[in-house]
C-alpha cells in the first residue's frame, strides 16, 4: 500500500457543473487539488497548454493571480469534481519538500 504523508486542507468543496458550462478566464479562488469525479473537464493554462481531467485524475492549480486559466465542460454529462484547498505554504506530494 502507498500512502502520502498527509498535509493540511483549508477547505473541501464538491462542485457540479452543467454540459455546455465554460468558466471563461479566471484566476483560482485558491491553491487547491481539482479532482475529477465524473465526466470531462478541459483546461488551458495561461501558458497555452491544454489539457483534460477525466475521471481519477486531478491537477494542483496555483493560478491564484494574474490572468489564470481557462476551464469548461467537455463532456456530454454534468461534470463533477472534489476541490480540495490547500494553505498556500502547503507541501506537494512528490516534490522534494514532501
Amino acid at each position: 500500500m502507498h500512502v502520502a504523508r498527509a498535509s493540511d486542507a483549508r477547505a473541501f468543496v464538491l462542485v457540479e457543473l452543467p454540459v455546455g458550462w465554460h468558466g471563461g478566464w479566471h484566476p483560482s479562488p485558491a491553491k487547491q487539488w481539482v479532482i475529477c469525479l465524473a465526466g470531462e473537464m478541459g483546461c488551458q493554462a495561461g501558458d497555452g497548454t491544454t489539457f483534460e481531467l477525466k475521471p481519477g485524475t486531478c491537477v494542483l492549480t496555483t493560478d491564484t493571480t494574474g490572468q489564470g486559466h481557462d476551464s469548461w465542460n467537455a463532456g456530454s454529462e454534468p461534470l463533477r469534481l472534489a476541490l480540495v484547498q490547500v494553505p498556500e505554504a502547503a507541501a506537494v506530494p512528490g516534490s522534494s519538500d514532501a
